[in-house]
């Protein structure tokens, strides 16, 4: 080889070395530039997933009932089926009347009853005498802030009954949280006498005179009031006292609840300063487990 080929082969592979060398570098520059690239957003219709958590299920549905139990339960299986429909009604919280000892103990011997409810409420007469207005909430459900036992006489926190009266009449209240939303109301359950209008009127006027200030809470004042629409009691706990039928509320009209009675409906739902929504009113018509039947309203409550 002369020494000019030598030369001109020296110079291209110079020449081949200088242009892999520009490759090499402008391909790294490039791999730079794509790792520095900063992401665009989504346009148009393009959107992110997003992982989401769904709402939380809240039970704000409740069943609130009053039933006079009628003091006698000798008559064949009455009992037991009583107590089988309130398990299957399954009301929240519950009113009843006319609950003496051996009621209370039929109940207490009932497993499934016992470790759903708790109870509230002493006897008319005194220790494990009389009748009990007693007030059953489902445990689970329901925190007892405050409960209470009120005589209907001028002497409240005394057993005793005014000139009269047939009986011992008394009403008792609690105070509930719901455990679930916090909501929290009064429920006050009560038994007027049997015996005259003026009576039952000056009873109402005792029980409230007795009750606490229960300030805005909204209040449930189930009971047996003997005493139909219209009648002095019940002008007395609609007009003075500020409540409403919640059988009207629920815009139903009024069945019979004791088809035994002359007045027919007796026992009432009262409601005050409620806020709620009274989604329904009903009356157990096909009832034979007491000579009054079974009176429910289920509301929505509201949430936090």
């Amino acid at each position: 080889m002369t020494a000019s080929k030598r030369l001109i082969s020296i110079l291209l592979c110079l020449i081949s070395l200088v242009l892999a060398l520009s490759a090499c570098n402008g391909g790294e520059a490039q791999a730079t530039t794509a790792v520095q690239t900063t992401p665009q957003e989504p346009t148009g219709g393009e959107t992110t997933p997003q992982e989401t958590t769904p709402p939380p299920v809240i039970d704000n549905d409740l069943r609130i009932m009053t039933l006079n139990l009628l003091v006698g339960i000798s008559s064949g299986d009455r009992a037991d089926r009583l107590i089988a429909y309130l398990l299957d009604a399954s009301p929240d919280v519950f009113g009843v009347q006319e609950m003496h000892t051996t009621w209370n103990s039929r109940f207490m011997r009932n497993k499934e009853l016992r470790e759903r409810y708790t109870s509230v409420g002493e006897y008319g007469e005194g220790g494990k005498k009389g009748m009990r207005c007693a007030i059953f909430y489902k445990t689970d459900k329901f925190e007892l802030i405050e409960t209470g036992t009120k005589w209907l006489t001028p002497t409240p926190d005394e057993v005793g009954k005014i000139d009269g009266s047939v009986d011992y009449r008394i009403a008792t209240y609690a105070i509930l949280k719901h455990k679930e939303t916090g909501f929290t109301y009064v429920h006050i359950n009560t038994h007027l006498d049997t015996k005259s209008g003026e009576i039952r009127k000056a009873q109402v006027n005792h029980l409230f005179d007795a009750m606490p200030d229960f300030g805005e809470l909204p209040v449930v004042f189930t009971g047996d009031f003997n005493g139909a629409i219209d009648s002095a009691a019940y002008n007395l706990i609609t007009q003075s006292y500020g409540f409403d039928n919640s059988a009207r509320v629920a815009c139903k009209g009024d069945k019979y609840t004791k088809p035994t009675s002359d007045y027919g409906t007796i026992d009432f739902i009262f409601i005050k300063n409620y806020g709620f929504v009274v989604k329904e009113y009903h009356v157990y018509t096909e009832s034979s487990i007491s000579d009054h039947y079974p009176v429910y309203i289920d509301i929505l409550i509201p949430q936090k």
